[in-house]
């Protein structure tokens, strides 16, 4: 009895000791299942709407919008608007393979920005195929010694 107390108690300590480092949350993320269907001439809904996907950081009036065309053959692009000069990071979770990549990671001004983002390579140097599949893309903000995030699922295929 006394044995399964000092394991039970050390399972507990290690699962609440555990690296709480800024990407273990993204990995540690399961389900990428819903999306939010969009066109390929911009990012305003045209079917089914993951509520969960896109959602603004309402503390920094940051806007997101939904990823066009989603789902996407070879690319999407992804809008976002920033109401303040932030240090802002995107990043790739490339769920069937459970490969982080990070898009972006620097200082941005005030604005409105656009990227695209290449799901048909796993990198600009590599020339193996992704997997067809969801990946979330994370958006993270720093902003006073503070984090905040959202993101959105997007579904490529060939």
């Amino acid at each position: 009895m006394h044995r399964l107390f000092i394991l039970t108690t050390l399972i507990f300590c290690f699962v609440g000791c555990s690296d709480n480092s800024s990407n273990s949350n993204i990995v540690d993320v399961k389900g990428y299942t819903g999306i939010t269907v969009t066109g390929s001439d911009g990012p305003d809904p045209i079917g089914i709407i993951d509520t969960n996907d896109w959602l603004p950081i309402v503390n920094l009036n940051f806007k997101v919008l939904p990823a066009y065309p989603n789902p996407a053959r070879f690319a999407c692009s992804i809008q976002f608007t920033l109401s303040q000069p932030d240090s802002v990071q995107i990043i790739l979770d490339d769920r069937p393979v459970n490969r982080i990549e990070i898009v972006e990671d620097r200082f941005l001004d005030k604005g409105t920005y656009s990227f695209t983002i290449d799901f048909l390579y796993n990198s600009e140097f590599s020339t193996t195929k992704r997997n067809e599949g969801i990946a979330r893309i994370f958006f993270k903000v720093f902003h006073n010694q503070k984090v905040y995030q959202t993101f959105g699922d997007v579904k490529f295929q060939y």
